[in-house]
């Protein structure tokens, strides 16, 4: 994926692309007709590179204003818990330190799936908390 913002290209992969024209930013999806256009007006004071690390998955739907934090799943299948206020990683090991193959949060609610099925639920995560204090499992049989 490439970002191109006020004339700075930055490129992540080779089949998205996110550009700003104007005052709208789109998403272009290589070898589809395919455009996301953003026609709310966006503001912020600053774009910065909060890592130079490589991820394979990046969550930030655990993210309000000023709280939460961001998720980001390495090429390896490790789970980092990335504080956006002040750009820390830590990792945050699952139980057996299994392979994670999909990771989903929410504001207080994070989700893991793993290489074997199993899906991790993160226990006690709140604004003041955001690593939490364990995982439990989900327990699939009723499904």
């Amino acid at each position: 994926m490439s970002i191109s913002i006020f004339g700075q290209l930055v490129r992540f992969c080779e089949r998205h692309e996110i550009r700003k024209i104007n005052k709208f930013f789109y998403n272009v999806i290589e070898q589809y007709s395919v455009y996301h256009f953003n026609l709310l007006k966006l503001s912020g004071h600053l774009w910065s590179v909060f890592s130079n690390d490589v991820w394979s998955t990046i969550c930030a739907e655990g993210v309000y204003i000023d709280q939460g934090a961001i998720c980001c799943l390495s090429p390896n299948g490790r789970l980092f818990v990335v504080n956006p206020n002040t750009r820390s990683s830590v990792p945050l090991e699952v139980v057996n330190n299994e392979c994670l193959v999909s990771v989903s949060q929410r504001p207080e609610a994070l989700w893991v799936l793993t290489a074997a099925g199993d899906i991790f639920i993160r226990v006690g995560l709140s604004a003041k908390s955001l690593l939490g204090s364990c995982w439990e499992k989900l327990d699939l049989h009723q499904i």
